[in-house]
């Protein structure tokens, strides 16, 4: 369930001068909402607007009271583990709500590497269902064009609103594990919230 709680996004700005070796990376778009654990729940995106690839980021949501205090720091990571140049990646966050909560800000920053990704892994097709127990499916084929055999390929679903904003986030391996050249595999990611959901984005890692 949704709370009509004031609480606003406000810019990441960073405290410190980073140093050399980090990427800042790019808040994109965010939302929040409160579930009947008395949980918040961050859903957003980043992106990487260097012209580097980067590896491993690591995101810091800060918890700010109505006088702008800092009440509580939790540290996540988004969903997919390298970003080339100018890609996007979903990240989520849940934690017990802070008390006296306010506002919170994001910030994403992350080392360059040399590493790349094959992007050998080709989503052919995908479809979506509500079940009868009320679950949001995504499922589909992944297809391995490439020249080496792909194990544990990570398939990770970004559900959006009407306006491109992003409601939830999630992910799922493909069945089999191992997908052999020339070979497909499918998968199945299931989202328990999602709210006026209009479209979704895949991506394979």
């Amino acid at each position: 369930t949704a709370s009509t709680l004031p609480v606003v996004t406000i810019s990441p700005i960073p405290a410190t001068p980073l140093p050399a070796d980090t990427v800042l990376l790019s808040l994109m778009n965010t939302a929040e909402h409160f579930d009947d654990l008395g949980n918040v729940f961050i859903v957003g995106e980043i992106r990487n607007a260097s012209p580097y690839n980067v590896t491993d980021a690591q995101v810091v949501v800060t918890f700010y009271n109505a006088r702008g205090e800092i009440i509580q720091k939790e540290r996540t990571r988004p969903l997919l583990t390298l970003l080339k140049s100018n890609e996007r990646s979903p990240l989520i966050l849940s934690v017990p709500q802070p008390p006296n909560l306010w506002e919170w800000s994001l910030q994403a920053t992350a080392p360059p590497t040399q590493k790349d990704v094959p992007s050998h892994l080709v989503v052919k097709e995908s479809r979506t269902y509500e079940d009868h127990a009320g679950f949001y499916h995504v499922t589909g084929t992944v297809l391995n064009n490439g020249n080496t055999r792909v194990s544990l390929a990570q398939v990770v679903v970004t559900l959006d609103d009407l306006w491109g904003k992003p409601i939830n986030a999630g992910f799922a391996y493909t069945d089999p594990y191992t997908i052999e050249i020339g070979e497909e595999g499918t998968f199945d990611c299931t989202f328990n919230y999602y709210p006026r959901v209009q479209t979704h984005t895949i991506q394979v890692e």
